[in-house]
């Protein structure tokens, strides 16, 4: 649930950690805790699996991400 990855951000930000792995951004509150954590300035990395590159573009833009600066 959404609490729970507060507390778990909160933990992760605690330990101070350079890179953070997220196994499979699967929903939209994956994506806004993955961009959460990126916002400060930890390296985020995780898989989306979806059917084309164009899906993918579309489910970030739905959660108000910058595709071009999100895929490096």
């Amino acid at each position: 649930t959404f609490l729970e990855k507060k507390m778990i951000q909160k933990h992760l930000l605690r330990g101070n950690p350079d890179v953070v792995v997220i196994w499979e951004l699967t929903t939209d509150e994956d994506i806004e805790f993955a961009k959460n954590m990126s916002n400060t300035w930890h390296t985020v990395i995780g898989t989306m699996h979806t059917e084309s590159t164009t899906e993918m573009r579309t489910r970030l833009e739905s959660e108000k991400i910058n595709y071009d600066s999100f895929i490096q």
